[in-house]
């Protein structure tokens, strides 16, 4: 469906990324493979055509495919979700099981009273309500209830709360390491990967490699 109000639409997206994987793929396998187009005598629809440049095929592959990055970005601009969107969902169960011991009040769990458990039972804290706030570079935070999960054998009975929200504050090897996870997983669970960078590993590699060869 189109949007109107920026010029998007889910069919002009997927058109305009076929057609810069399409290109950036013809314009490195014309360099690659060493492709050369012979000066001569032709025809196009029945009528003689004379080849003079054979040369200017290249360069006008080289300026399609920059026309088609272009207009690829400027779609990608007006869809709703990246890579970088997929990620942070990714990150977020990642951010949830390191939620407590990332907690940034000083002696939290001295104020907290354990539940009193009838013979059989046993309890761990968990986290149970919890709330990523948008990332930022160099560190991400969250809020974060902790809570009493009653267990008995290895079934959960019951979930208590335990104390009020705290803050979560992510840094260093925890973060990056959250990092790496939710964008491994967004690469290779989700189609974001495919969808937006992918086109322009193509674009790269085919501009790059003729660019090259252009110059050379």
């Amino acid at each position: 469906m189109p949007d109107i109000a920026s010029g998007y639409s889910e069919e002009g997206f997927h058109r305009q990324r076929r057609n810069l994987i399409v290109g950036s793929i013809a314009l490195f396998l014309y360099h690659i493979a060493n492709i050369h187009v012979a000066e001569g005598q032709g025809s196009l629809l029945g009528l003689p055509v004379t080849i003079g440049k054979p040369q200017a095929i290249q360069w006008l592959l080289f300026v399609a495919v920059l026309y088609w990055a272009l207009r690829f970005f400027q779609y990608r601009l007006g869809r709703p979700i990246g890579l970088v969107r997929a990620a942070h969902l990714e990150m977020a169960p990642f951010l949830e099981r390191h939620a407590l011991a990332n907690i940034q009040t000083p002696n939290w769990r001295a104020l907290l009273i354990p539940p009193q458990l009838p013979q059989g039972q046993r309890y761990e804290l968990v986290p149970f309500s919890f709330h990523v706030e948008p990332p930022k570079r160099h560190r991400i935070e969250a809020r974060v209830t902790p809570a009493w999960h009653i267990l008995e054998g290895d079934d959960v009975k019951e979930s208590r709360n335990a104390g009020s929200e705290y803050r979560a504050v992510y840094k260093g090897r925890v973060l990056w390491t959250a990092r790496v996870v939710g964008y491994t997983k967004a690469i290779f669970g989700t189609p974001a990967f495919t969808d937006y960078i992918l086109p322009y590993i193509f674009f790269v590699a085919s501009i790059g490699y003729a660019g090259y060869r252009l110059i050379r």
